[in-house]
């Protein structure tokens, strides 16, 4: 440096350097220089930071920091201490350290919090901060539990329960899930949960059950603590079981009693409120229900003979499963109601039809055994009665136009029901019994005769005369005209002149009665007329017959007869046929049989037919039906007896008079074969055997068989005729008792086996009794070293014969045998006679007998 002075200030020096200084003159050469002085220069603050700044993470709380001084040229002095910052980027905090290392262990750092971390040095003062290293702190466990647990929407197997995560400064980490912890406090089972969300509904628990629960948060570091214990009890539900020892016994025909114990106290889930019997009559489908507190019922009120599916269930806060049905049918009775829908239809004006319905099946009290049906007449009173088993019957011989007061009642086997409303009907009018009287007729010109007459007897009319009917036949011709009039005079107009007529008259009510004898009236003269003479038919075969005539009398030709026409008319359908023949005779084919045709026949001159002759009848003869019998139905009445019943074949089928059915019945199950034959259209058949398939040809029979039909019925089921095969028995320790057995011979069945019924009775104690669907049963819970009677029986819908008895012993207890061996004991060593004791905590009196060497133990 220059100086024109004898001072000069030297700046921009390095803090803390050592210089040595001298100094020389210049003239116009620079001279010598003098001695040289050393000069140090104060200290400074750092002008560059630490260098290589490195962090090395201990623990979740805990850091090592490293870094190199300042490069010499820019320390300014002595590196007295190290100061180092940190920022908290979680939550802004600042912190700082120092340390006179290039070294620092930090603690008490956050888990899972990000840190940044600068250092300065420091001389006199300090030194700018290093360049930032960030560090994130490891996860650990949270270190609180979870927050605001709550449970909610309780049930009796299940529960909600939601919560908060902790607090975001308690967390150390994310939390990957929870753990629930539920304690069942009945059984001390602690179950635990994990769960990812915050909200878990929790189920299959048990009802009626107080259960503690908490909740602890989880990182991947591990789970922290358990949130203070919650208590909840779930709610009561419907219990798992039925009650037990369900029994059902009859009072009288209209009541039942019923008794039970209720479920085991595993199975209740809650308290036992009450229970829910339920009888559903199976004659009706109708369901009874009944509650009560107690252990029994005894239900009244209930319909005779009806069959009561009879089941108990408990409930608590809902009903419980029901027990096994037990079924109980309940004795007849007589019935309360009579038959109704009472209808009785004239057939005719001497016969009836009279049918019904059973009464309701609510007033039947029973299988109705026969109805009994009273007619009588409403003037007098005078009454008659027919028993039958059928809902219809038949009633002949009765009087036309005459009222009748009907009604009916129904039977079962215990006696007869009240009698229906009663009806009247009155019978048809038919024809007058008696012909009219004074018949009288004159003729006051050549075509008219005049008549008069009195009526029959008022008695005798048979109901009310709508008019009369003359019969007027020419003598000369043959010819007959039928001629009504509604008054006790006819005048006959437009008859043959100078002819003699023969005269008859009947009343008509709602048939013709009874004609008069003839009377003879002969015309004034006038011109002739007439038609063929004699007709006459004859019925060769099935299917033809013959036809002959006489021609007109001479004087009534009124020609030469150059033919005939003959025509036939069916009388019921059919088209009308038509003939030409030149004899007087004709044989008429090709019809049908059996039928009934009306025949006429008219002369023909060469100007035309005169008129027909009166009208001749001719029927067919008869032939094999050629259909069968129609509208065939068959029912089981019961086990042993069937009802058949059929229509006959189709009128154009019958081809005669049907004289009676034959019917084939083969037992599908033996092939056996029996016939029968009936002129009604049904027929009872029995005894058969039961639940037997039969197989029933019905044909209908006029002068030979004709085809038949086929009706398939199967007899009802009995109860078995025979009971189980094979029944052996094996018992198998103090308490159990294993039976076997095979089923009844097939032809004993009589129904569908539905299950066995094993009784074990003994003089002891309470009867054991079960029922199996299949051909064994093990009876549990006997009593030790007791004689048991066991019997089995099939059942299809009816319980059948019981097997022969077979006793079973069960062994002895452990206590039993113990006690013998020290009674034997006692005997042996102290000869004495008998010895007995008592069990106060057993309730159990022993007793030991010298002369049996045994040792009997009874409950008290």
């Amino acid at each position: 440096m220059v100086s024109s002075t004898t001072q000069v200030n030297v700046s921009n020096l390095h803090p803390f350097y050592n210089y040595n200084c001298s100094i020389a003159a210049e003239t116009i050469t620079v001279g010598p220089f003098s001695d040289s002085i050393s000069v140090q220069l104060d200290e400074y603050g750092p002008t560059d930071s630490p260098t290589d700044l490195n962090g090395e993470v201990i623990d979740s709380n805990s850091i090592t920091l490293s870094w190199s001084p300042p490069p010499p040229e820019h320390r300014n002095g002595v590196v007295r201490k190290y100061i180092v910052a940190a920022v908290e980027t979680d939550t802004g905090n600042e912190y700082t350290w120092e340390s006179v290392l290039t070294t620092i262990t930090i603690h008490s750092l956050h888990p899972f919090y990000t840190y940044q971390f600068t250092v300065s040095a420091y001389t006199v003062q300090q030194g700018p901060f290093s360049y930032i290293v960030t560090l994130q702190m490891p996860t650990d466990a949270p270190r609180t539990a979870p927050l605001n647990v709550t449970v909610d929407s309780v049930q009796s197997q299940g529960f909600i329960i939601s919560w908060e995560s902790p607090a975001d400064k308690d967390k150390n980490g994310i939390n990957t899930h929870y753990t629930i912890s539920l304690t069942d406090l009945d059984t001390n089972i602690i179950v635990t949960l994990n769960q990812t969300n915050p909200e878990s509904t929790v189920t299959g628990l048990a009802p009626f059950t107080t259960y503690e629960v908490q909740v602890a948060a989880h990182t991947s570091a591990g789970r922290g603590p358990f949130s203070p214990i919650q208590t909840f009890q779930t709610l009561e539900k419907a219990p798992d079981t039925s009650p037990l020892d369900f029994e059902a016994s009859i009072v009288n025909s209209r009541s039942l009693h019923l008794s039970w114990t209720a479920p085991n106290v595993e199975d209740r889930n809650g308290v036992i409120r009450g229970y829910q019997v339920n009888l559903r009559e199976i004659d009706s489908v109708q369901t009874l229900q009944y509650t009560t507190a107690n252990l029994f019922i005894t239900i009244g009120g209930l319909h005779p003979a009806y069959t009561y599916w009879c089941t108990v269930s408990a409930f608590t806060v809902e009903t419980g499963p029901f027990t096994n049905a037990s079924i109980v049918t309940l004795p007849e009775d007589v019935p309360t109601g009579y038959p109704h829908s009472l209808q009785v239809n004239p057939i005719n004006s001497y016969s009836v039809i009279a049918q019904w319905e059973p009464p309701f099946l609510s007033d039947q009290n029973g299988i109705i055994t026969h109805y009994t049906l009273w007619w009588s007449l409403l003037t007098t009173g005078e009454e008659n009665e027919h028993t039958t088993t059928n809902t219809n019957i038949t009633v002949t011989n009765l009087s036309p136009y005459t009222t009748y007061v009907w009604t009916i009642a129904a039977s079962t086997s215990v006696g007869i029901g009240p009698n229906s409303t009663a009806i009247n009907v009155l019978m048809p009018e038919d024809a007058p019994n008696r012909p009219l009287r004074n018949l009288s007729g004159v003729s006051p010109s050549s075509r008219r005769i005049y008549l008069t007459w009195h009526p029959p007897p008022a008695a005798l009319t048979n109901g009310i005369i709508r008019e009369y009917y003359a019969n007027v036949t020419d003598t000369v011709t043959g010819e007959v005209q039928l001629l009504s009039s509604q008054s006790e005079v006819l005048e006959i107009t437009n008859l043959h002149p100078y002819y003699t007529y023969k005269v008859a008259v009947a009343a008509y009510t709602v048939a013709l009665g009874p004609f008069t004898d003839q009377i003879t009236v002969q015309t004034l003269e006038d011109v002739p007329t007439g038609a063929p003479l004699n007709v006459a038919a004859n019925a060769n075969s099935s299917r033809a017959f013959s036809i002959a005539w006489d021609p007109p009398e001479q004087e009534k030709q009124n020609g030469i007869v150059t033919g005939y026409t003959v025509r036939v008319i069916p009388i019921i359908g059919g088209q009308t046929m038509d003939y030409e023949t030149e004899d007087n005779h004709l044989l008429v084919e090709g019809l049908s049989p059996h039928t009934t045709y009306e025949c006429v026949v008219a002369a023909v001159t060469k100007v035309g037919a005169g008129p027909f002759s009166a009208i001749v009848t001719v029927q067919t003869l008869q032939e094999a039906p050629s259909g069968h019998p129609s509208n065939s139905s068959g029912i089981a009445l019961n086990s042993t007896h069937i009802h058949l019943t059929w229509d006959p074949p189709p009128r154009n089928q019958t081809h005669g008079e049907i004289q009676e059915y034959r019917i084939t019945i083969v037992e599908y199950e033996t092939e056996n074969v029996t016939v029968h034959v009936s002129e009604n259209t049904e027929l009872v058949v029995g005894p058969l055997h039961p639940y037997y398939t039969y197989n029933c040809s019905v044909q209908a029979v006029t002068v030979e068989l004709g085809p038949p039909i086929i009706i398939l019925v199967r007899t009802q089921e009995a109860a078995p005729s025979a009971p189980p095969t094979s029944f052996e028995i094996d018992v198998i320790n103090a308490t159990s008792i294993f039976l076997s057995w095979g089923p009844p011979p097939e032809e004993e069945r009589n129904g569908i086996i539905r299950q066995y019924v094993v009784e074990l009775k003994t003089a002891k104690f309470d009867n054991f009794t079960s029922v199996s669907t299949g051909t064994n049963v093990t009876a549990t819970n006997l009593h030790p070293y007791t004689m048991y009677e066991c019997t089995v029986a099939a059942e299809t819908i009816v319980v059948g014969v019981s097997s022969s008895s077979i006793s079973a012993l069960t062994y002895e207890s452990e206590l039993q045998q113990q006690l013998q061996g020290i009674c034997s004991y006692l005997w042996q060593v102290q000869q004495q006679c008998s010895w007995s004791g008592y069990l106060p905590e057993r309730k159990t009196l022993m007793v030991w007998s010298k002369h049996t060497s045994s040792l009997s133990i009874s409950s008290i």
